[in-house]
């Protein structure tokens, strides 16, 4: 009959069917395989991106580190200054540029200066917790205390009267009366005739 096939038909038939299988089952199984490598390629793309993002913000703070401000600091007064004891101390000015940028008001001025007490007073002037100059006041006394004589520079006696030692006075500006500190050095015989010379000093 026609419509009955051949055993050779039959069996090319059913290889043919096989054929179909396997190509069918090879494409399932690349499938899987194409899915791991397109995944370990975004991964790779990945880790290479946030290296670069990496490198390149170690790169910023590095730089960053490495800059450094131009910073002038101008005290307008010699590093050193003496001042007489109870004259007026006047604020030595400064000035402070950062990168050519006057940050002055930024500054901060420690330490006080107390003219009316001898001493040496130290000032500091910082930036961000920085200092960058110190001034060194020295209060003195070196006016000499004024001396003044109770009664005449120059007395005369009748020998044998008595003499009495008039005495004299001393001021100083700091340590106020000083009279006690008075030495005389010399002496007054009245038993004889001559000229006696006395001499009035403080220590």
């Amino acid at each position: 009959m026609k419509n009955k096939k051949s055993k050779k038909e039959l069996e090319t038939q059913v290889e043919e069917e096989n054929v179909v299988e396997e190509v069918e089952e090879t494409k399932k199984e690349d499938k899987p395989k194409k899915s791991k490598k397109n995944k370990k390629v975004i991964i790779i793309i990945i880790l290479s991106i946030l290296l670069l993002l990496g490198s390149v913000f170690l790169v910023y703070i590095l730089t960053k580190k490495e800059k450094v401000d131009d910073i002038k600091f101008i005290l307008n007064s010699k590093k050193e200054i003496t001042l007489e004891v109870f004259d007026e101390y006047k604020e030595s000015t400064y000035k402070l540029l950062v990168n050519e940028e006057d940050k002055t008001n930024e500054v901060k001025v420690k330490g006080k200066v107390d003219n009316s007490k001898i001493g040496e007073y130290t000032i500091t002037y910082s930036y961000n917790d920085k200092v960058y100059d110190t001034l060194k006041v020295k209060v003195v006394d070196t006016k000499k205390p004024e001396l003044t004589l109770v009664g005449e520079a120059e007395m005369s006696l009748i020998e044998t009267s008595n003499f009495l030692e008039p005495g004299a006075k001393a001021n100083d500006n700091y340590d106020g009366d000083i009279s006690d500190n008075i030495t005389i050095e010399g002496k007054v015989d009245t038993s004889k005739v001559g000229d006696y010379i006395q001499n009035k000093r403080f220590f």
